[in-house]
Formats: structure tokens, sequence, C-alpha cells
């Protein structure tokens, strides 16, 4: 495998049932109960180069394609680092 995978989980919160960029909260590794109270889930993978292979949203929420796109690409990269 020339490519690792690194899959990393976000629970989507939407706090004020807008959909805003600036009213939706993901939360990264999210526990049981940050699960549960979450409206939509978002699967990120990428490889250890950073590049995006693989984005799955479930769940009725809408979010803004540079929520996805900017800011939990740049956390997974971010925490794509942290693991070396």
């Amino acid at each position: 495998i020339l490519h690792h995978p690194l899959a990393f989980s976000f629970a989507i919160i939407n706090q004020e049932y807008s959909l805003t960029q600036s009213n939706a909260l993901l939360l990264l590794d999210p526990t049981r109960l940050e699960s549960r109270v979450a409206e939509g889930k978002l699967l990120m993978v990428i490889n250890r180069q950073g590049d995006l292979i693989h984005v799955n949203k479930q769940g009725g929420v809408g979010l803004e394609p540079s929520l996805i796109y900017s800011d939990a690409l740049s956390e997974a990269r971010r925490q794509s680092n942290l693991l070396g």
C-alpha cells in the first residue's frame, strides 16, 4: 500500500437551526453522547500527504461547502501531521 488512508469522523451540531457556517459546529472524534445529540455525521479520509480521498456526510442538516473543505479538511490535515 503506497498511501495509508487516515479516517476522521466529525459530529455535526447545528446550534441555531440555521444553515449558515457560523452556526454549525464540527466535533472531531465525537464521544458516544456527542454522536447521539448530533444532527449529522461527517467522515473524511485523507492520505499522509493530506490529499482528500473520500467524504461522506450523513444526516439531514445542511453544511456550507467551505465548512467541509476548509475547516474540516484543515483539521484532518493538522491531526495527520501529529500522527507523524
